[in-house]
């Protein structure tokens, strides 16, 4: 199935991230999302979601940078449960 995406990202106070999406089909998705640096290596991230199609969605995790280029990360999602992996940078 093809569709058309278009969206917005913006910037709140404090560092919080927001973006606004809609498609060809009429579904459009907002999110919010945070990320805290709680010591050097390791930081704490959420973020909460509503789709006209899906609902509420929302996830919280963290991740522990191991080195420049990977890091551990562990998340709860609300409709998945828990899972984790490693994390790539390049």
């Amino acid at each position: 199935e093809d569709r058309v995406f278009a969206g917005l990202q913006y910037r709140l106070p404090y560092l919080i991230q927001s973006s606004l999406q809609g498609d060809s089909e009429g579904d459009l998705r907002a999110a919010l999302s945070k990320r805290l640096q709680l010591t050097d290596r390791v930081s704490g991230f959420s973020e909460v979601e509503f789709d006209t199609g899906t609902k509420w969605d929302w996830r919280v995790g963290l991740e522990a940078t191991l080195t420049k280029q990977f890091s551990l990360i562990t998340e709860y999602h609300s409709d998945y449960g828990f899972g984790g992996g490693i994390g790539f940078r390049f």
